[in-house]
């Protein structure tokens, strides 16, 4: 399994981001099948290219309703920004709300 910094594992810091995937909580089951769908979690199964954008028009449909990438995205830098303790990884600075 692999360890990421201060000890956390990869598999527990992907459980815990599923658990907030989407800000809406009966459209995380969705949220979830996409990332899995796009290999969110598996950069080798990625083209090695930026697919940032592509992902953040992208939409789709669920029984719960339409679901789009900036709503993932968006629940993806909430998500980051509580473990980075709402500083940037780079550079330490305080991400702007």
């Amino acid at each position: 399994m692999k360890t990421l910094p201060n000890g956390r594992s990869k598999q527990d810091e992907e459980r815990a981001f599923l658990n907030v995937c989407h800000r809406t909580q009966n459209r995380r089951p969705r949220a979830e099948e996409v990332l899995i769908e796009e290999s969110f979690f598996d950069a080798s199964a990625r083209p090695e290219e930026d697919v940032w954008a592509a992902f953040y028009k992208k939409v789709w449909n669920g029984p719960t309703g339409e679901l789009n990438g900036a709503q993932i995205c968006s629940a993806i830098r909430d998500h980051l920004a509580g473990v980075q303790g709402h500083d940037c990884c780079y550079c330490g600075q305080a991400l702007l709300g």
